[in-house]
């Protein structure tokens, strides 16, 4: 807040601008304020008539201000995010393809400071931007990184807060970010043939039941559309005949002699 202004359309020098919320320091000059915002960022009102309200860009990471009757200072730490003792602005300068001090994305902070999710000395951001990972709901975060939904179509099962290298396979299907309540897990169906002695044909079968030695699983088939054979019956040798035809007959002499 700002009083004691006398004429307030002087310069709007007690105007602060809006929000006018969030400051942690504040400078006071002839005609003209700086605050200093809990972000590091400033915000400056009053006389500009030589632009001394206009923070020059980036306009963040600062520590402190002050203010002379027409000029504005500040002060920003400079970074030494990796902390080998060089600025990190000098330390990508003057690298020389060591990934750690590289700049991928040209903002001037090293690739070893970036986010590196999946550990290859590649910022995250490039990796999405280069194509090297894949970010199938666009929110920043490489698909290897984050957690899904995985879906096992053979058994129609879903589980929770699984990777994406987790999920693989061409029956499972993984969903970014997704809980199982968000997603339609329902298994595969098929045909399923049976070709032992005395098998058939099922339709709506899934892969998993669907298991014996003597079975074939159709994936999406029907019985209708497949040529499902299974072993004849086994046949009565002529020997074999020629016994029970006595067996029968000698069953029937008892028979009726005991009538």
């Amino acid at each position: 807040m700002a009083w004691g202004c006398g004429d307030p359309f002087t310069y709007f020098r007690c105007q602060v601008p809006f929000p006018n919320t969030g400051f942690t320091a504040v400078a006071a000059g002839w005609n003209h304020s700086l605050g200093l915002k809990i972000d590091g960022s400033i915000v400056g009102w009053g006389n500009n008539h030589i632009g001394q309200t206009i923070v020059p860009t980036p306009n963040k990471g600062f520590t402190t201000v002050a203010v002379g009757e027409s000029r504005s200072l500040a002060i920003r730490p400079s970074p030494d995010c990796n902390g080998n003792g060089v600025v990190d602005e000098c330390d990508v300068t003057a690298c020389s393809g060591d990934p750690i001090c590289a700049d991928c994305n040209a903002n001037s902070i090293p690739d070893g400071c970036e986010p590196d999710c999946n550990s290859n000395a590649i910022s995250d951001e490039c990796d999405i931007r280069d194509g090297t990972s894949r970010d199938a709901n666009a929110n920043g975060i490489l698909d290897e990184c984050e957690d899904g939904a995985c879906c096992d179509l053979l058994i129609g099962v879903c589980t929770e807060n699984v990777l994406d290298v987790d999920c693989s396979g061409a029956q499972r299907r993984w969903t970014e970010g997704a809980a199982c309540v968000d997603v339609v897990c329902d298994a595969i169906t098929g045909a399923c043939c049976d070709h032992g002695s005395f098998g058939a044909c099922t339709d709506g079968v899934t892969q998993a039941a669907c298991d014996c030695p003597t079975c074939d699983w159709v994936k999406l088939g029907s019985c209708s559309e497949l040529d499902c054979p299974h072993t004849a019956i086994p046949t009565v040798s002529s020997w074999g005949l020629a016994i029970l035809s006595l067996l029968l007959m000698t069953g029937a002499k008892i028979r009726f002699g005991r009538v």
